[in-house]
């Protein structure tokens, strides 16, 4: 029963994070809009790598781009990148300071964009400029955020962030 709970958490979570990247902002905040649904795959293949890896991440990916109209496959290969690197540094990151965590999510956000504004540039021939990463300097305040809400729903036992 814990397990399919686990599964109901990660799901809603990626069903809010995909409602909040698609909700209309103002036009003079648009540029600000903040990568939540990349945030929200960093943190759960950090915490649950069982449940959320590579694989999953393409296909949320692919649900994103479905739901998002953008390239199929733009936000796809953004998600395994950033489940990769998770997978990869997960060791380092659990133990790192809170600063230190908050820099590599940062870092992952920037490439996560990067590499999402370079295949939308070149598929759907759009421009891709220095505006996309202005989103990214809300990502510690969303980081501590979501790490905040999220651990509220689980057990003080299984802390691992």
């Amino acid at each position: 029963m814990k397990k399919n709970k686990k599964i109901l958490i990660i799901a809603l979570s990626f069903f809010c994070s995909f409602i909040l990247a698609v909700v209309p902002f103002p036009a003079e905040l648009n540029d600000y809009r903040p990568a939540i649904p990349a945030i929200v795959m960093i943190y759960w293949s950090l915490k649950g790598p069982q449940y959320i890896g590579v694989i999953n991440g393409w296909f949320i990916g692919l649900g994103f781009d479905v739901l998002h109209g953008s390239v199929l496959g733009q936000n796809a290969l953004g998600f395994t990148l950033i489940a990769y690197a998770c997978l990869l540094y997960d060791s380092r990151f659990k133990f790192s300071p809170w600063s230190q965590q908050m820099v590599f999510v940062f870092i992952l956000v920037t490439v996560y964009i990067a590499v999402t504004g370079k295949v939308s540039e070149i598929f759907a021939s759009g421009l891709f400029t220095m505006t996309h990463f202005k989103g990214t300097l809300l990502t510690p305040l969303i980081w501590l955020l979501l790490v905040a809400l999220l651990r509220r729903t689980e057990s003080k036992e299984n802390n691992l962030l």
